[in-house]
Formats: structure tokens, C-alpha cells, sequence
């Protein structure tokens, strides 16, 4: 996260991240979703759930423990 850039509105490519008990994780951000969740992204929790797109709001609360921020990786920088 460090070298990223932290933003407060995400564009589809940006990063959420979260902080929960498995460590921090993040998902690459499609757009908004439910006014309860941080959008709709697409990646996976842990080793055992597959690779989906999904509604933030609907990540188990174990996993999802605090919302870090949405973060936009500057490609060329790579």
C-alpha cells in the first residue's frame, strides 16, 4: 500500500484494501455497489475461495475488519 496512491474516489483499476484477521488483502475496484460496502471488486480472501467478482458488502465479516482506503498503482512506475 505504501507505494500507491491513496484515493478518496476510486476508478475501476484502483485497489480497495482491508485490514481483517488473516491480514491486510485487497480486491482490484469494478464500480460502486451496495451504500453499505466499498464497491464492487474482483479478487479472493483467502487460499480456499475462488477468484470472483463481488459486492464488498457481502465479505464474510471475519475477513473484512477494517476498510484501509482505495489506493491507484501508478504503471509507470513498474
Amino acid at each position: 500500500m505504501n507505494t500507491f496512491e491513496k484515493v478518496d474516489r476510486p476508478l475501476p483499476g484502483d485497489v480497495m484494501f482491508y485490514g481483517g484477521d488473516i491480514g491486510n488483502f485487497g480486491f482490484f475496484y469494478l464500480g460502486p455497489g451496495r451504500d453499505t460496502g466499498n464497491g464492487i471488486g474482483i479478487g479472493t480472501v483467502d487460499t480456499l475461495t475462488p477468484f470472483a467478482i463481488l459486492d464488498t458488502d457481502n465479505i464474510n465479516p471475519f475477513f473484512k475488519k477494517q476498510f484501509l482506503g482505495y489506493y491507484r498503482i501508478n504503471y509507470d512506475d513498474f
